[in-house]
């Protein structure tokens, strides 16, 4: 039941609808918002239009980007997956990443192509997924550096900010945002499994290795643990081999 808007600023529209969003949260207007960007880059209209006011030779791209906001505290409560927080204005934090969603040579255009009106957005969708996972556009590990406590040489959350100056260059628009620090970020390779074959003694466990069959029964143990099937099969041909002739566990 919460008010709608229509925002039209060039490559500030994203991000000008997102500081509608989060006044109307801070000040209890809404308890959840919907923020979205759009627009069809390639389009021949849009390019015919690009190419009167200059800059054609810029890759373009199509971009349909939608956020969900709430506050931190309701978020938290629902068991919502919080993929960044909105930082206060008044932060004067140095941000570990810097998007330009008016540069069309930035990380994210190259990846998707300048989508203009939803340009904004989707360098802070980008921002958001590049903080959850912790790793900018394009791969490369994204470390905190922002100190929290200089006098115990502690480490913040990670930051990143996204500014865009506009085609009409009136003004800048930026956000800020912080790294959710309770809520673990995804791991990005698999958890090795473990793999306990049991017996009542050596003999019990090497007939349940060769058949695969695994079990927590019995006083005799034998623990795998592998990344894959490739490893497993490596390591039970050592285990093997170290409980049958007892040659050491890594030879």
């Amino acid at each position: 039941s919460g008010p709608s808007f229509t925002v039209s600023s060039e490559e500030r529209s994203g991000l000008d609808a997102l500081h509608l969003a989060v006044r109307s949260l801070r000040v209890g207007d809404l308890d959840a918002a919907l923020v979205g960007a759009v627009d069809l880059s390639c389009d021949s209209v849009h390019q015919a239009a690009k190419g009167l006011v200059g800059g054609c030779d810029q890759p373009v791209g199509d971009a349909a980007v939608m956020l969900v906001l709430k506050r931190l505290d309701d978020a938290e409560r629902d068991g919502d997956t919080v993929y960044a927080v909105v930082a206060d204005d008044n932060s004067s934090a140095t941000a570990d990443l810097r998007l330009d969603g008016g540069e069309p040579d930035s990380a994210v255009n190259r990846l998707f192509g300048h989508s203009h009106a939803a340009s904004g957005l989707l360098h802070v969708a980008a921002a958001a997924v590049a903080l959850r996972n912790r790793v900018r556009p394009g791969g490369i590990p994204l470390l905190a550096s922002s100190p929290t406590d200089m006098s115990s040489g502690g480490v913040g959350p990670r930051t990143a900010t996204v500014s865009v100056t506009a085609m009409d260059g009136i003004t800048e628009s930026s956000v800020s945002l912080a790294e959710a620090t309770d809520h673990l970020a995804p791991s990005r390779v698999p958890a090795p499994r473990l793999h306990v074959f049991s017996g009542a003694d050596s003999t019990a466990v090497l007939a349940d290795l060769e058949l695969g069959r695994e079990s927590t029964d019995g006083p005799a143990r034998l623990v795998i643990v592998a990344d894959g099937e490739r490893q497993l099969a490596e390591r039970v041909a050592r285990a093997r081999i170290h409980i049958s002739s007892g040659n050491p566990a890594g030879a």
